[in-house]
């Protein structure tokens, strides 16, 4: 009896001292822009470098078992010309890389531009007269900036930033676009269109791009959903005729296409352009009011690590609270493995991607701000379609803006492919394409604030998918969606477009106000089926929701395709025991042509129109369409709704909660 007591109580003892914490086996590492390479790594001798602190680090990890390892990562600048490589750490350990300072320990792939002067005799002749006064120049070869990339690509590209700021290549027009007056290539198209890239154009400003050394035309040649960049092989001026080099743009030019000229020296006449002289290695900018000088930080991005951090293989890694700046290719590469986490990161002004996942299983991205940003902000990858294995990604509470800044189209704020992963409570805004974009199954994206998006592209949504009925499992719930709208020629915009066969989404507690355009709805279904839009409030769209209308021909003949066939039955099987359990209205025939969507239980306050379209088998049943007043906030009670016998929308709870950088 005594001798139980005595393990009892031994064991009481050591429970208690895990609950204070001895016993834990934690160690801790610091590095500083003052430390020391030669040092121990302590928090009064901290190292200097993070890839000797890394490589440091990863030893004692190779070493140890059943270890929490902290390196703590104090304010200040640290330089990063080549990938920081986290591999293969995996097995009973964990590593958290923090900042002291959340968001102070800067990761940075730029320089600083200093010393600038004034425009030279020569120099200004190239400067339109209005701006000579005002341009500066810099010499970066003396302040040892050697490669200055390239003017347009996905990577590569040397921008510039002033005090945090993406400056524009020197463009005309400053706003909007020009259009081409004629399409003259021989090769025509059924549409009129053609393949050569032969173009008319009208306003005499064109004709300065013949003394320009590399300009480039951005435009959107064919289609107003689809972009490129394309150069000049020649111009003849007397016709105003202008031929493009090849590869011309996949789908032809056609008449009354947009486009814009930029990287043009000739028409850097506004505040904030730049135009970089490659072979004379020449910065020309047009500062923005109330520029200090050297005071203010003005820095190119020259980093072509690729990514600024690959984790690959790891197992409970963790970035807290860094900020990663500056290059010209992606910020963070996630490759396999499981239980990653960014958190509380600044990812800002990157050429490419702001965070890549591909493959693995629970990596979360929670709390961060991702702006100015290439291409996507959220780019991943993971999951078994097949097998309906999730990937359990999570992107939570995070702020993702101003991405896009290269290419217009197709580049969202958050993109997944694959099976399993929530989008929740988030701010998406200042895209010029779609916010979120899921091409796969079990995805959930709840109480996130959607606006201003879809700022440029057409025939587009807010949230997209496209071409796959065998999608299933995606729910849009508790979203708030506002001015997602179209405008002068953009008239397809949607805050949801479900396009091309999209079927099996449920669309639930959402507020839309202010969303669609002249000829999309807020919601808008384009050819799918068992879709339900539910217990929705439509507050000043010019329509709630349109379902367009096919004849029973058109479904047929769209899973007819072989392309479609392989979707459905090669790459997963819709007739499958694991995906007609998982989807119920899968035991239907898929092949059937009936196609019922369901609309029930929504409240439309102010809209002219509810329903543009109609037919019969579309099921509604209980919605509400009402001319009021009140203000959103009231219209969204859950008081108000329990009026029309509908259930809450929890707009209160939309958005990021305590996000830093708010």
């Amino acid at each position: 009896m005594k001798k139980i007591s005595y393990r009892l109580c031994v064991a009481c003892v050591f429970l208690c001292l895990a609950q204070l914490g001895f016993g834990a086996n934690t160690l801790k590492y610091y590095v500083s822009p003052s430390g020391n390479d030669r040092s121990d790594g302590m928090r009064q001798t901290p190292w200097k470098t993070i890839g000797y602190a890394l490589e440091r680090v990863k030893a004692v990890l190779r070493k140890s078992q059943d270890t929490d390892v902290y390196l703590y990562v104090a304010s200040g600048d640290y330089e990063v010309m080549q990938t920081i490589d986290f591999s293969n750490l995996q097995g009973s350990n964990s590593l958290t890389v923090c900042a002291l300072e959340k968001g102070k320990a800067r990761l940075v792939g730029s320089k600083r531009v200093v010393n600038f002067r004034s425009l030279g005799r020569r120099e200004a002749k190239r400067i339109p007269s209005s701006a000579r006064s005002k341009v500066l120049c810099a010499d970066l070869r003396v302040m040892d900036i050697t490669d200055y990339g390239v003017a347009v690509g996905d990577y590569h590209r040397a921008d510039l930033y002033c005090n945090g700021e993406r400056q524009q290549m020197a463009r005309y027009p400053n706003d909007g676009f020009l259009s081409v007056e004629d399409a003259l290539g021989g090769t025509k198209q059924d549409d009129g269109s053609t393949v050569e890239g032969i173009l008319r154009y009208s306003d005499t400003h064109v004709l300065m791009l013949a003394d320009e050394a590399d300009p480039y035309l951005f435009g959107y040649w064919h289609y107003n959903w689809y972009d490129s960049y394309e150069t000049i092989e020649r111009m003849d001026k007397r016709t105003k005729t202008l031929y493009l080099k090849k590869p011309y743009h996949t789908y032809g030019y056609k008449k009354g296409a947009r486009f814009y000229i930029v990287n043009a020296l000739c028409e850097l006449d506004m505040p904030s352009e730049y135009y970089i002289d490659r072979t004379a290695g020449v910065l020309y900018w047009y500062p923005p009011q109330g520029f200090r000088g050297d005071a203010d930080e003005v820095v190119l991005s020259v980093s072509e690590a690729s990514p600024m951090v690959a984790i690959t293989n790891c197992e409970r890694l963790t970035l807290d609270g860094l900020a990663l700046e500056g290059g010209r290719r992606s910020a963070v590469k996630i490759k396999n493995g499981h239980d990653n986490r960014i958190l509380d990161c600044h990812i800002s002004r990157f050429g490419d991607n702001g965070i890549e996942i591909d493959g693995g299983k629970g990596h979360e991205v929670r709390g961060c701000l991702i702006e100015q940003v290439g291409l996507r902000g959220i780019s991943a990858y993971g999951g078994d379609r097949a097998t309906l294995d999730n990937a359990g990604f999570i992107v939570d509470n995070n702020i993702i803006r101003n991405v896009s800044n290269y290419k217009h189209t197709y580049q969202q704020s958050v993109f997944f492919s694959g099976c399993g992963m929530k989008v929740s409570h988030n701010y998406f805004t200042g895209n010029h394409s779609s916010a979120m974009r899921f091409d796969g199954n079990n995805v959930v994206a709840e109480y996130n604030k959607i606006e201003n998006v879809v700022t440029e592209s057409d025939d587009q949504g807010g949230f997209d998918a496209w071409g796959d009925a065998s999608y299933r499992g995606i729910v849009l719930r508790y979203n708030y969606w506002k001015g997602i709208r179209g405008h002068g020629s953009i008239n397809k915009v949607a805050a949801i477009r479900l396009d091309d066969v999209i079927s099996g989404v449920k669309i639930y507690g959402n507020v839309f106000e202010g969303c669609g355009s002249k000829e999309f709805s807020a919601v808008t279904v384009h050819g799918g089926k068992d879709n339900v839009i539910q217990n929705n409030v439509f507050l000043d769209c010019q329509s709630a929701v349109l379902v367009l209308r096919y004849e029973g021909k058109y479904w047929a003949t769209q899973l007819a395709t072989e392309r479609m066939q392989e979707k459905l039955f090669k790459t997963v099987n819709v007739r499958s025991k694991l995906y007609q359990k998982a989807y119920p209205e899968l035991k239907k025939d898929i092949m059937s042509s009936v196609i019922v969507n369901t609309v029930s239980d929504n409240l439309v306050v102010n809209c002219p129109t509810f329903l543009p379209n109609d037919y019969a088998h579309l099921v509604k049943r209980n919605n509400h369409v009402v001319r009021s007043t009140e203000p959103l906030q009231s219209l969204a009670s859950e008081s108000n709704l329990k009026k029309y016998g509908m259930e809450p929308v929890y707009l209160e709870q939309v958005g990021t909660r305590d996000n830093i950088y708010e």
